[in-house]
């Protein structure tokens, strides 16, 4: 059996990108100088989990800078309130944008994850008027080279056999997405 070997600078260099996105980064002078508050007020805004107050402890412990964790956390909840909204989750769900509404709290995730459901089902709709609309022009210019071919003799009998061929495929697949969708 061959075995392959890993170039060792390659092996370092992926571990090194997997490490530096698995936490956030933060300089000795940005951790000492932190609002702790601030940090987490902006991470609850964005819709980090709480687990990045983690990587936070571990970058700057590395630095010998403790992080205040109960202001964090404070400021982390803070933020959170700006997160988890109905409007802002309905918006990312027809944006297609992933929504982490997991960990907004109790009652409130429910209504979230609704909106977020409820923006991505407005975002298939639209999607779905899109292609509706689309296949109408191309309906139309199939009647358009109907009425042109009632015009035209073909001369060749196999061009006219898959032309016909065509022209039903293309409404029988019209009419199933009509009947499908109550069109």
């Amino acid at each position: 059996m061959h075995k392959t070997r890993l170039n060792p600078k390659v092996v370092v260099f992926i571990l090194s990108a997997t490490l530096a996105s698995s936490c956030t980064l933060m300089t000795e002078r940005e951790c000492k100088n932190a609002n702790w508050y601030s940090v987490g007020m902006k991470d609850g805004m964005d819709g980090a989990g709480l687990s990045r107050s983690l990587n936070y402890v571990e970058v700057c412990g590395k630095h010998q800078v403790s992080v205040d964790v109960n202001e964090y956390e404070r400021g982390y909840k803070f933020g959170l309130m700006s997160f988890c909204t109905d409007d802002k989750a309905r918006r990312a769900g027809e944006a297609g944008r992933t929504y982490n509404f997991e960990i907004c709290d109790g009652e409130v995730k429910d209504l979230i994850a609704r909106a977020y459901l409820e923006g991505k089902i407005n975002r298939h709709k639209r999607n779905f008027n899109e292609i509706h609309a689309q296949q109408q022009v191309v309906m139309t210019k199939v009647r358009e080279l109907e009425k042109e071919l009632m015009y035209t003799k073909f001369q060749n009998p196999m061009l006219k056999m898959k032309f016909d061929e065509l022209l039903k495929a293309i409404k029988s697949q019209s009419n199933n997405i009509d009947r499908d969708h109550g069109f």
